[in-house]
């Protein structure tokens, strides 16, 4: 928890947060697909 984050995951988090940041928009509709992408896109 100490750890700063990866650069080469900067990117991925920003899509990522900015995605569920979404989340309390009706239309949100957040898949597993799209999960499995972003753990995918993480490592």
């Amino acid at each position: 928890m100490d750890e700063g984050f990866d650069d080469r995951d900067l990117d991925a988090l920003r899509d990522i947060t900015a995605r569920l940041g979404l989340a309390d928009v009706r239309e949100f509709g957040l898949t597993w697909e799209d999960c499995e992408g972003y753990l995918s896109r993480l490592g």
